[in-house]
């Protein structure tokens, strides 16, 4: 059965204080500045300063005219509705006004469809396939299977995202250049992108959208981390960093305490059967196993199993078949906890997406 819980948005635990608003309590001035991703929206009250850039828009008409006016308005300029400039410079103003201690957060949404690294980085890629290939993206947003597109539109794609990537790194320097030399700094994704699977964007729950950057910076006595850690254990680190007992409700632990749970995957994508599929799935060091369930069903349809040392774009499911049963994944690999993990899937409890890897 599917877990019952999956559902196509993330709820935060009102019985549980967050991150910043403990940060709060223990005296440091906090902060957010989110660039238009409605998904964090709800996060706002949590910080003392908050900003999204929301009721942005040029154009007073807020029907459905208006949103394709302005859609083609950034489309011409491959320019974002809330681009990193605005956001960081903002959020520098912010921070230079503050005394310590101080905490900002800063979500930017460059590595993101639509992918509008500007005319210049665009001009680079070709105009006339930059606006090809985006149109084309647009009109499938709701089916992002890759058949939809040709190769050369699936290349500009993949080159604007690059592009969005250096426009991001080149911005990046701006908020280095005001952070105190003491200041514990923290870089991550929530997820990446994908193109060699079949769909674009961020669907599916193959290394190159659950495996994301994760680089820390501190005076703090850091252990060294293994080589991948789980996302869970991010906010309990900074926590510790800043002298912060978290609540024992939080799933995860700071990186310097051994954390041998494997990472637990989840994804929902409604693109795919009558009513859609959820996917879910467990990574060790050296094995992805991805189990599929139909949504309206709610029976398996698939499980896919990678090694991911000798495979690591994912291509060879050693499950050739296809077929669900951890009687078949324990002849591949007898790994005691991969088999318990496919044996007891429904009892696990997850939001809709729920990205549990970095790489450091």
């Amino acid at each position: 059965m599917v877990p019952t819980d999956i559902e196509k948005t993330i709820k935060f635990e009102p019985s549980s204080s967050s991150l910043p608003q403990l940060l709060s309590e223990s005296g440091y001035d906090t902060a957010a500045f989110i660039s238009s991703n409605p998904n964090l929206i709800h996060y706002r009250n949590h910080f003392d300063t908050s900003w999204d850039g929301t009721g942005r828009s040029g154009f007073t008409d807020t029907g459905p005219f208006g949103e394709w006016l302005e859609r083609g308005n950034r489309l011409l300029r491959l320019k974002s509705k809330l681009n990193a400039s605005d956001s960081i410079t903002r959020a520098k103003d912010w921070y230079q006004s503050r005394e310590s201690p101080k905490f900002l957060w800063i979500h930017l949404m460059e590595p993101h469809f639509p992918y509008f690294p500007g005319l210049r980085r665009g001009a680079d890629v070709g105009l006339f396939d930059s606006y090809k290939a985006s149109v084309k993206y647009f009109k499938h947003k709701d089916d992002k299977r890759s058949d939809h597109f040709t190769t050369r539109e699936l290349e500009t794609l993949r080159q604007l995202y690059d592009k969005c990537i250096d426009y991001l790194d080149e911005q990046l320097v701006n908020v280095l250049d005001i952070v105190e030399d003491d200041a514990t700094l923290v870089f991550t994704a929530d997820h990446g992108e994908e193109f060699n699977h079949g769909l674009i964007g961020h669907n599916q729950l193959y290394d190159e959208v659950v495996c994301v950057p994760f680089i820390i910076e501190s005076d703090s006595d850091f252990l060294e981390s293994p080589d991948h850690i789980r996302q869970v254990n991010i906010v309990p680190s900074i926590a510790q960093i800043a002298g912060i007992e978290h609540p024992a409700s939080w799933e995860g632990v700071p990186i310097t305490e051994d954390d041998d749970r494997v990472a637990v995957l989840g994804t929902t994508n409604y693109n795919i059967g009558a009513e859609g599929r959820a996917s879910i799935g467990v990574r060790t060091a050296d094995r992805k196993v991805i189990r599929h369930y139909d949504i309206e069903s709610e029976l398996s349809t698939g499980t896919e199993v990678y090694d991911v040392i000798d495979d690591p774009t994912e291509q060879n499911n050693l499950l050739k078949e296809n077929e669900p049963g951890p009687e078949k994944l324990q002849a591949v690999e007898e790994r005691e906890e991969i088999v318990s993990f496919l044996s007891s899937l429904a009892q696990h409890q997850m939001g809709s997406v729920i990205w549990g890897l970095t790489a450091r």
